[in-house]
């Protein structure tokens, strides 16, 4: 695949760029000197580190694909022929129910990622097994149920390269009648995700489940990235195919439309392939079978190029290597500081660099006081938001029971005598379900309620309160740290952990960060309103309350709104209790409704763990990330600062050192920094980028 390898060749190129540029602002190293021509290293150890992890992110993959598709769709089938090689077991999905991230080109192995975190670091625990270890401890049977409940997602690592060498990273989701797993994919990774594919049973298509997931998630939205893959057309009678490709066709209409609304012929016959998963499997790895076939009559092959091709059109692979520019240009300004605060000292004179040296010295036990504070509050304010999650969700559940006989009193559906034998006497599953659905959809809408009338806004009270307490204690050390003027340099430490520590573009930010925003920035995940709030377009509360109603309530959502009693179950129930009821028509629904009552509340009740554990998880471990940072950041930057004036002194009091030499030395490390960034630029711009363009682009005031 031409595409793939253009893409390839240039990607390695960047590796290779950044690789360089950590080399040339990391620690002094005289053994690399053969390769640049003159010593590099400014002791910017943080930043190298930086550059060291979004190296090792480019390596690990471009592009990210998430396949989705209901149980038994074949999604691991297709994905073993993709890799060409049989790694996951066929109907892992279901026994599983977790989302499996899979990368190429690192060692073999699997990282478990919990939902538990450190509660020092604020890191997500994890757990490494070889593959081997993995399937036999985590395979899950009727017994044990609950195997994967603490486990977020599993990262599957093999060295062998996939459909595109190292580019992509493929994404299983368990299914979409996983409601949980499934709600976690479409918010963590559909979102990011460069091409979605949705797989579909051929034998048995376009299930209840199937139908209204599609409706909810892709009708009408006009998806570019959006591809079907029918399965298992082997399975299906030749004379049967015309049918089903009609059904397709029809039941995809309203999905490929142009923005005018009308059907998209092209896009529909660009994005819908039928494949044999399994024939493609066995031809690609080898697996004697008693009816063989081609890889080429499987379909696979047609999809794989289809995907390569959208993938890498359109520049779009360009495009997310450009985002690497601002931060290479930020780097590079911070070097260029860097070495002229370095000319300072040697200008000034051996006695001013010790005096500074001195003067730090005397600060740093009262600085890294403060930096503890820093992380201490932010421990406490993590324990607050727990805390006030468990209280917030017991009075939800409250409300849910207390309140439920008084609601659907008033707000009964319609369900008579004739629903009843209806549902009693139907074998048809998909009829009970679509029967029952004005009820299940009232207990569902009844509960949704709640969670907006009562859940939402006791939490962001909660969460607004925390973090308001937090932005007056993180002031409070920043002025502190300021005011003892060691020359720490805060605003630009702040920045830094925007554009290095934790890998935050700050292009377009156009601020001078007060450590409360870093705060928001660390812990907030919409960039959008992040830039919003810092250019002072609303302010920091108003940036709260977007956070926390945007962001904050995702993971309580997953487990009310989709709440833990699922459909099934419940026709079941209903269909018990329906028998049981008689011939009061009247009567029928509020009695229905009301005998789910306590199974309802049950099962919010058993929801709590879950939602106090993602609330640690996405907000109490963020928070706690947040100090974490900021306070590695500010004892990276006093280490710093320390080695560079005692390098100073050093090469000062040193027998026949040049400071000419030395400047030498940096001028060319500077200028090989400019190279590189234009290397960089060219590779995905075509073109150079003068001083002020690259300034620019440091500053987040460039042209788009």
């Amino acid at each position: 695949m031409s595409s793939y390898q253009n893409t390839q060749t240039m990607v390695d190129g960047v590796i290779r760029d950044i690789e360089s540029f950590r080399d040339l602002i990391g620690a002094k190293d005289p053994a690399k000197s053969g390769a640049y021509g003159f010593v590099p290293g400014l002791d910017m150890t943080n930043e190298a580190k930086a550059l060291e992890e979004q190296a090792r992110k480019l390596r690990e993959g471009v592009f990210q694909v998430l396949f989705t598709g209901g149980f038994s769709s074949g999604k691991s089938t297709l994905l073993n022929a993709l890799m060409r090689k049989n790694v996951l077991r066929t109907g892992i999905n279901p026994e599983t129910a977790v989302i499996t991230k899979i990368i190429f080109g690192a060692e073999e192995k699997v990282i478990v990622y919990k939902k538990a975190i450190d509660s020092v670091s604020g890191v997500q625990k994890s757990e490494t097994l070889s593959v081997s270890e993995f399937f036999r401890k985590y395979r899950v049977d009727q017994d044990d149920p609950e195997l994967f409940a603490d486990v977020d997602y599993v990262q599957l690592q093999q060295p062998e390269e996939g459909i595109a060498g190292r580019l992509v990273q493929f994404v299983d989701s368990p299914g979409t009648q996983n409601s949980k797993a499934d709600d976690k994919a479409a918010r963590d990774f559909a979102q990011k995700a460069s091409a979605v594919v949705f797989l579909i049973n051929a034998v048995k298509p376009f299930e209840l489940d199937e139908k209204e997931y599609i409706k909810d998630h892709y009708e009408d939205k006009h998806l570019k990235n959006l591809f079907f893959v029918i399965t298992r057309i082997d399975c299906v009678n030749e004379g049967e195919i015309p049918d089903l490709e009609s059904n397709v066709k029809k039941q995809l209409s309203k999905v490929f439309t142009t923005d005018t609304g009308s059907f998209d012929e092209k896009l529909f016959k660009n994005r819908v392939f039928y494949v044999n998963g399994y024939g493609s499997m066995t031809a690609r790895c080898g697996i004697q079978t008693k009816h063989p076939v081609q890889d080429e009559e499987t379909g696979v092959p047609e999809f794989e190029d289809a995907l390569g091709q959208y993938l890498t059109d359109s520049d779009r692979d360009k495009d997310s290597i450009a985002a690497y520019l601002p931060k290479l240009s930020t780097f590079y300004f911070n070097a260029a500081r860097r070495v002229e605060e370095q000319e300072k000292q040697y200008e000034g004179g051996i006695e001013k660099v010790q005096n500074a040296k001195n003067e730090l010295e005397d600060n740093i036990s009262r600085i890294n006081a403060i930096i503890s504070n820093i992380e201490t509050a932010c421990q406490t304010a993590a324990e607050r938001v727990i805390q006030g999650t468990k209280e917030a969700y017991d009075d939800f559940v409250s409300s849910v029971d207390n309140e439920w006989e008084e609601h659907f009193t008033a707000n009964c559906p319609k369900f008579g005598v004739t629903d009843v034998i209806s549902v009693a006497i139907s074998k048809d599953e998909e009829k009970k379900r679509l029967k029952l659905k004005p009820i299940t959809d009232a207990v569902q809408n009844y509960t949704k309620g709640k969670l907006d009338t009562v859940l939402a806004p006791r939490l962001s009270s909660v969460y607004t309160d925390t973090i308001n307490k937090l932005q007056n204690q993180l002031t409070s050390y920043q002025e502190q740290l300021s005011s003892l003027g060691a020359n720490v340099g805060v605003e630009d430490i702040l920045k830094k952990v925007y554009s290095s520590a934790m890998g935050v573009d700050t292009s377009g930010l156009g601020f001078k960060p007060n450590m409360f925003q870093l705060f928001l920035g660390l812990v907030g995940s919409d960039l959008d309103v992040m830039a919003g709030a810092m250019s002072g377009q609303s302010t920091n509360m108003e940036m709260v309350k977007k956070f926390v109603l945007n962001t904050a309530l995702e993971f309580v959502a997953l487990y009310v709104v989709a709440w833990p009693i699922g459909i099934a179950m419940l026709i079941g129930r209903f269909v018990m209790m329906v028998k049981s009821i008689g011939k009061t028509g009247s009567t029928t629904a509020i009695n229905l409704i009301n005998g789910m009552r306590a199974d309802t509340v049950k099962a919010l009740k058993e929801g709590k763990t879950q939602v106090v554990m993602d609330s640690e998880t996405n907000i109490g471990g963020a928070i706690i990330r947040a100090g974490v940072a900021i306070a590695e950041s500010f004892k990276n930057e006093l280490a710093d600062k320390q080695t560079s004036l005692e390098t100073t002194i050093a090469n000062l009091s040193r027998e026949g050192f040049d400071y000419e030499e030395e400047k030498v030395r940096t001028d060319s490390i500077l200028k090989k920094l400019l190279e590189l960034i234009n290397d960089v630029s060219v590779r995905v711009t075509g073109r150079n980028m003068d001083l002020r363009r690259i300034e620019q682009l440091a500053e987040g005031s460039a042209e788009k």
